[in-house]
């Protein structure tokens, strides 16, 4: 697949919390989840990724950028997991 270019001034600023692995089976029909959490199948104990280096597009906010509204509507609902997850104010995404 052919990722977009990015467009913003600056990479999305992940805080490798992993509320969005933890939740993506809520969001995204179909996605691969444990069945006993619910979170991504490859999102390992530590909070992690097993298989970071080829993870899905879909993970890889930067190849999808296309300007800072994109960037906005992602630290948007990167923080709102977060909080509806308990996740400590420490991880919150710097915009």
């Amino acid at each position: 697949m052919r990722h977009l270019p990015v467009l913003a001034a600056k990479p999305f600023s992940c805080s490798q919390c992993a509320a969005c692995c933890r939740l993506v089976g809520k969001v995204i029909p179909g996605w691969p989840v444990d069945t006993q959490t619910g979170a991504c199948v490859h999102l390992a104990n530590n909070g992690s990724c097993k298989v970071y280096e080829t993870r899905p597009s879909l993970c890889r906010v930067d190849s999808w950028g296309v300007g800072p509204a994109w960037y906005q509507a992602n630290y948007d609902a990167c923080n709102a997991m977060q909080v509806a997850l308990g996740i400590d104010l420490s991880f919150r995404v710097p915009q």
